[in-house]
């Protein structure tokens, strides 16, 4: 009798500890979901707040200018985003006029430096235009603004290159301006690196 209590007591035991590694395996796969579903989240709605804090920076720091973001891509695994469609126009008692377009800007971490232990960053604009304009009613030429300091609210890292491809660049001297012309620079290529 004593035998058959003791068999009774080793074939119940394994059970109870079976339902218990299977409630715990249960709640450690809930736990796991639950981390993965919450990142998920997040990454889908960073983009959107991203999106609606550089508009503020924006809005903020580039006074006589008006700039607007339209979107923001993510790219986490090489710490980086992209700026789509930035434009800032500058505005005055004559109206709204272009200022900056750039389709495309990407800030990324630069890994060459990263390797040897330096956390800095690079700046890529593709495809900018940028329109400069001497005139007695109102000139538009960027110099009241600091854009290092957007630069930096933009990317919170030291910048260590800056590089412009296939830029666009057009000077007009109108309304009075001696002389009275307009100049372009069209596939204008330009990196400046080691920026202190």
């Amino acid at each position: 009798d004593y035998v058959l209590k003791k068999k009774v007591v080793l074939i119940k035991h394994p059970k109870s500890s079976m339902k218990k590694w299977k409630s715990r395996r249960s709640k450690t796969i809930k736990i796991i979901l639950a981390i993965v579903l919450l990142l998920v989240a997040i990454r889908l709605a960073l983009p959107y707040f991203l999106t609606k804090y550089l508009n503020r920076v924006l809005a903020k720091n580039i006074i006589p200018y008006r700039g607007h973001i339209e979107d923001i891509d993510l790219h986490l695994y090489r710490g980086a985003y992209m700026i789509c469609d930035l434009r800032v126009d500058s505005v005055d008692l004559y109206g709204k006029r272009p200022f900056l377009h750039a389709p495309r800007i990407d800030l990324s971490i630069e890994w060459k430096a990263l390797w040897k232990g330096n956390i800095v960053g690079e700046i890529i604009m593709e495809q900018p235009l940028v329109n400069f304009k001497l005139s007695k009613k109102g000139s538009q030429t960027g110099a009241n603004v600091d854009w290092v300091k957007l630069a930096q609210d933009f990317m919170p890292v030291e910048i260590n290159r800056f590089a412009m491809e296939n830029g666009k660049v057009n000077f007009t001297y109108a309304d009075g301006v001696s002389p009275d012309f307009d100049m372009d620079f069209q596939r204008l290529q330009l990196e400046v690196t080691n920026i202190r």
